[in-house]
C-alpha cells in the first residue's frame, strides 16, 4: 500500500473499525515528555495531530493540559470520544483533514503551546504541516513528534516512520531540535522542535 493510501480517511476509518490499535503510551514515554515538555495545568494548550483513539490526548489532558485531539478517521474519533470520561479537563476531538481540509477556527495565530505528533507525522505532508505550526505555536512552542526509526526511502511499502534523512531535515527547519530515544535501541524515537527558522 503506498503511503498517499495510507492518508486517506477511508483507510484508517476501515482500520479503526477493525479495532487497530498502535504502540501503547508507556510511563517512560509520559516522564520523558514532562522532562522536555513544559505543562502548566490549565494553562498549557495542546493540539494533537493524528490523535487516533485519543489515548496520549487523554495522557497529555491527566497532565494538565488542555488538549484538541484532530484525526482524519470519523471512526478513530467516536472511539476517543466514547472513550474519554465526560467531566471537566477532558479533551475534546474533531475530524480534521490536515493535508487537505482548511484550518479550523480553534488555530490561531499564536495560540498553541505544544502541538503533538505522536506515530502520525510520518502520514502527513510535512512541509504543509511544519509551515503551519510556525504560524499557530506561541513564541516559546514546541512541536513534540513521536516516530519509529524506519531508514527505508520515504515512499518505500511498508511505509512505518520517518528514516534519517528525513528527521535530519525536519531537524534543520528549528532553531532548537532536542532528540531523545524511546527504546533501547533507537527504533522510536522522540523530537522536540522549538522556534522555527
Amino acid at each position: 500500500m503506498n503511503v498517499s493510501a495510507l492518508r486517506s480517511a477511508r483507510h484508517w476509518n476501515l482500520a479503526y473499525r477493525h479495532g487497530a490499535t498502535f504502540r501503547h503510551v508507556s510511563e517512560a514515554e509520559r516522564i520523558m515528555f514532562a522532562t522536555y515538555v513544559r505543562v502548566i495545568a490549565g494553562e498549557t494548550k495542546v493540539v494533537d495531530i493524528g490523535c487516533g483513539t485519543g489515548e496520549w490526548t487523554r495522557t497529555l489532558a491527566r497532565m494538565g493540559a488542555t488538549v484538541r485531539g484532530y484525526d482524519v478517521s470519523s471512526v478513530a474519533i467516536s472511539k476517543a470520544r466514547t472513550l474519554s470520561p465526560k467531566e471537566a479537563g477532558q479533551p475534546s476531538y474533531a475530524v480534521w483533514d490536515v493535508d487537505s481540509d482548511t484550518a479550523p477556527a480553534y488555530l490561531k495565530p499564536q495560540s498553541v503551546d505544544v502541538l503533538s505528533c505522536r506515530l502520525s507525522l510520518s502520514y502527513l505532508d510535512i512541509p504543509r504541516l511544519m509551515a503551519n505550526a510556525g504560524r499557530w505555536l506561541k513564541p516559546e512552542g514546541v512541536v513534540y513528534v513521536m516516530t519509529p526509526v524506519d531508514d527505508q526511502p520515504a515512499d518505500a511499502e511498508p511505509h512505518r516512520g520517518l528514516n534519517a534523512e528525513q528527521i535530519a531535515s525536519l531537524c534543520e527547519q528549528w532553531r532548537s531540535a532536542d532528540r531523545y530515544k524511546l527504546d533501547f535501541e533507537g527504533q522510536t524515537i522522540a523530537l522536540v522542535l522549538q522556534h522555527p527558522k
